[in-house]
């Protein structure tokens, strides 16, 4: 009966398995310093870049986490890769400053967007399947990994595809991946144990998560 649950569940989260693998596959991000330099980036910028992508983490997280406990995990995780997708195809396409700070303002809102969703989403489908988050830590470790291993084979094709073809090249060439992340996500069946109960009013739950933010500092 335990092996039976098990296999279930792990048929059941496969698709959230294969997008988190996808999702890390991200060829530019080993090639993104050099990239920026070749377009005219002083180490200024660079900096800026990474302040105002840090910036847009901060603010965009609470109200991703809200959306998500309100409307949809899943929903929102395809908004994460829509967005992954527009700030990858902006910043590849740029030559100038503030196109490619566009991009990252995307890049920044895939972060935060995504931050926390995967814990929700495999705690939820366990309670749903099983009654309890009985190895919560197992599943959860398996995303992790396969999210690490798409980021390692991303850096690791990179420097292929910058050898043989050239650094914007691997942001067009990582847009793929990420649509069959998407596509893989489009196969889950979303959890639907957070709708259930009494909500609380949207300032009270912003609050929460707010609380739960600055808990983890």
């Amino acid at each position: 009966m335990k092996i039976k649950t098990s296999k279930k569940l792990s048929n059941r989260l496969r698709p959230i398995f294969l997008t988190a693998f996808f999702d890390g596959f991200i060829l530019w991000y080993a090639a993104e310093k050099l990239f920026m330099k070749s377009i005219g980036f002083s180490d200024q910028q660079i900096a800026l870049n990474a302040v105002i992508y840090a910036a847009i983490i901060i603010a965009v997280n609470v109200p991703a986490g809200i959306l998500a406990d309100r409307w949809s995990r899943k929903g929102v995780l395809a908004i994460s890769s829509l967005s992954l997708i527009t700030g990858t195809l902006i910043s590849g396409s740029s030559n100038a400053f503030w196109p490619y700070i566009l991009g990252t303002a995307f890049w920044g809102l895939y972060f935060a967007i995504q931050s926390g969703i995967y814990e929700s989403v495999i705690y939820d489908t366990l309670v749903e399947e099983t009654g309890k988050p009985t190895g919560f830590e197992k599943y959860l470790g398996r995303v992790r990994l396969l999210m690490s291993a798409g980021l390692v084979a991303g850096s690791f094709a990179s420097s292929l595809v910058v050898s043989l073809l050239n650094l914007r090249a691997t942001y067009y060439l990582t847009i793929p991946f990420t649509v069959i992340s998407l596509i893989a996500l489009l196969r889950f069946r979303e959890p639907t144990v957070h709708r259930q109960g009494e909500r609380q009013h949207i300032t009270a739950h912003a609050s929460e998560m707010v609380r739960v933010l600055f808990s983890r500092v």
